[in-house]
């Protein structure tokens, strides 16, 4: 019984430290990054675990919690790095870049572990030019590696490079399958720029069913440009007769959820009142 009971003591202090690195990590990918930290810092007393190591790197090598010390993010990335791969090559840094090129050294080494969070956000630095020359050929090449593994930003970020040839090759056909990929995870921006190619026939054969189809996906979770996308199609009779009860019903949505001037707008010009007459007029301003 004493085994037992241990046991389950044990169970539980685990479940609460990974609950507590998944509400870390949630905190950090809602740019709350000081109250990440804070979590972070707490369970990296309580257990060694490389995901907790490399996001206070992280958090030190950009500073959005406030504090950008290389010399710490370098400490963290090597951390996670071990932890993932004894053996990985050690390397000297000289020179008044020292602190920086060893960090960066140290973030790509969890890249290269496979770490998917990793990759995905070498991508973002690379991509926006945080601490590094903008380079798109790396962003690209991070971002299929996370997209590869599943990550829905990935897929969107490489779907969307594949399309406009930004760091590779344009294919639009490779563009709209990892688009394909993210939507079906569930991915907004992904569905709506799905319904955008299909409507306009970018890239595929233009198809205003399944546009609208991808339109509706995000729209039901309260997508306001996806709401208004649809709106649209609906006053503009892109694909069925014009139909401006949906056009008002959406239109009114994509108000409500934030999208105001470009919803107020297309509200006068159809004089959308008329079809959803117990909801009056609005305005943007």
């Amino acid at each position: 019984m004493k085994k037992i009971a241990i046991l389950v003591l044990f169970v539980t202090v685990f479940e609460l430290l990974a609950a507590s690195l998944k509400e870390g990590v949630e905190a950090f990918e809602a740019n709350r990054f000081v109250e990440a930290q804070r979590i972070f810092l707490a369970l990296e007393k309580e257990e060694d675990n490389p995901d907790v190591e490399f996001y206070l790197g992280l958090l030190y090598f950009t500073g959005n919690a406030g504090e950008k010390n290389l010399e710490e993010a370098g400490n963290r990335f090597e951390r996670a790095a071990r932890a993932r791969d004894p053996k990985v090559k050690t390397e000297k840094f000289t020179g008044i870049s020292r602190k920086y090129d060893r960090a960066l050294y140290w973030f790509t080494k969890v890249a290269e572990s496979g770490h998917v969070k990793a990759q995905f956000y070498l991508g973002v630095i690379y991509a926006a030019g945080r601490d590094v020359d903008v380079d798109y050929r790396k962003s690209a090449y991070w971002f299929e590696k996370a997209a590869l593994q599943g990550d829905e930003l990935s897929q969107l970020n490489i779907g969307i490079y594949y399309l406009e040839g930004q760091g590779v090759r344009k294919d639009g056909e490779k563009g709209v399958s990892w688009l394909e990929k993210a939507a079906k995870q569930g991915n907004l921006k992904a569905q709506n720029y799905l319904g955008y190619l299909y409507a306009e026939g970018t890239s595929i054969p233009q198809n205003y069913e399944k546009a609208r189809a991808w339109y509706l996906k995000a729209a039901d979770r309260n997508y306001s440009v996806a709401q208004y996308n649809l709106a649209l199609m609906y006053c503009l009779a892109k694909g069925s007769e014009r139909d401006l009860e949906k056009c008002a019903f959406w239109t009114k949505k994509a108000y409500e959820n934030g999208l105001k001037k470009q919803a107020s707008a297309l509200w006068d010009k159809f004089e959308l009142w008329k079809y959803l007459p117990t909801e009056g007029a609005f305005s943007a301003r």
